[in-house]
C-alpha cells in the first residue's frame, strides 16, 4: 500500500511538472507571437500568416483551458498550481492589444486601398463580386475573432466552475462585430430587388 501511494504521489507530481512546463512554454510562445504581431510589415502574405498562426494559438489555448476545466474544481483549482493564470495574463495584456492593432491595420489598409483605386472599386459591381471580395480580403479576421471568442468562453467556463475571478483577466475584444458586419453585407448583396416587381 505504501508503494502504491508513493507511486501515485510521484505520478501526480510528474503530471503537475509537465503541466507547469506547458504553461511556461505557452507564456513564452504568446510573448514571441505578440512581438511578431507588433512588427510593422506591409499587409499581404506575411500578415496573413501571422493572423493564421494567432488563430491556431487561440484554438490551442482553448483546448488547454478545456483540459483544466476537467482537472479543476472549486475545492481543487489545479490550474492555479501550474500558473495557468500567467498564460491568461500575457494573452490579455500583451497578445490581445497587439492583435487588435494588427486587425485595425489590415482593415484600414483595405479601406485606403479601395479609396486610392477607384477604378478597381468600380469593377466590383454585381452582388456576387462584392461578396467574393469581402470574403477573400477579410476571411482571416473572422477566423481569428471566432478563435478568440471560443477561448474566452472556455476561460469564463473555468472561472464559473472554480468560482475564481478569471474574467478580469480577459481583455474586451474590439472586433467581435466584424463577422456580423460581413454577414450582413453578404446577406444584403443577395437580397432580391423587389422594387421592380412591386412597381409592376
Amino acid at each position: 500500500d505504501i508503494t502504491k501511494k508513493h507511486y501515485k504521489t510521484d505520478h501526480w507530481e510528474e503530471l503537475r511538472s509537465k503541466e507547469q512546463e506547458l504553461c511556461l512554454y505557452l507564456s513564452h510562445t504568446i510573448r514571441e507571437l505578440a512581438m511578431v504581431s507588433g512588427v510593422s510589415v506591409p499587409v499581404g502574405p506575411a500578415v496573413d500568416t501571422v493572423l493564421n498562426t494567432v488563430a491556431h494559438l487561440y484554438n490551442l489555448l482553448s483546448s488547454v483551458v478545456k483540459y483544466f476545466i476537467m482537472r479543476s474544481s472549486k475545492d481543487n483549482p489545479v490550474f492555479k498550481l501550474v500558473k495557468l493564470e500567467s498564460v491568461f495574463f500575457v494573452t490579455s495584456t500583451i497578445m490581445a492589444p497587439r492583435l487588435n492593432d494588427l486587425i485595425s491595420l489590415v482593415t484600414e489598409n483595405k479601406i485606403t486601398d479601395d479609396e486610392e483605386n477607384p477604378t478597381k472599386k468600380k469593377k466590383v459591381d454585381n452582388p456576387q463580386s462584392v461578396q467574393n471580395k469581402i470574403l477573400r480580403e477579410s476571411k482571416l479576421i473572422p477566423k481569428v475573432t471566432l478563435a478568440r471568442d471560443l477561448y474566452e468562453k472556455s476561460v469564463i467556463k473555468l472561472s464559473t466552475k472554480t468560482k475564481t475571478k478569471l474574467k478580469v483577466l480577459l481583455e474586451c475584444t474590439k472586433n467581435r462585430d466584424f463577422k456580423i458586419t460581413a454577414d450582413q453585407v453578404k446577406n444584403k448583396t443577395f437580397q432580391p430587388d423587389t422594387s421592380i416587381s412591386e412597381g409592376e
